[in-house]
């Protein structure tokens, strides 16, 4: 909780309003927060928060609100890749391919 205060100004300015920003603090207030994970880098530069959903397929958690200081957004991470265990087709569009692609992996599972 000590890092409430920065997590608010990390979301107010990644946003036009502070819409998402009230968000993440209601949703945890309430104890909505199933996980909450902060990007640092001297200081809390990003955040995430998954709190739970419910449908009729049943339990499950929202990825969302995501934000980023603006001056740190389109940084990329400093990595060369990045490494999903999960169904291919799902995965594919949003840019990743087999790791059995690139021949240096061995296949999971």
């Amino acid at each position: 909780m000590g890092d409430a205060a920065a997590i608010h100004a990390v979301h107010a300015a990644a946003f036009p309003s502070d819409a998402e920003a009230r968000l993440v603090d209601a949703l945890r207030d309430a104890g909505h927060a199933a996980v909450s994970l902060v990007a640092l880098e001297s200081k809390i530069v990003g955040h995430v928060l998954f709190s739970p959903t419910r449908s009729n397929q049943g339990r499950g958690v929202g990825l969302a609100p995501l934000a980023v200081l603006p001056q740190y957004q389109r940084q990329g991470a400093g990595y060369d890749y990045i490494v999903v265990l999960g169904e291919p087709a799902y995965y594919r569009r949003f840019g990743f391919r087999r790791a059995l692609d690139f021949g240096e992996f061995a296949e999971l599972g």
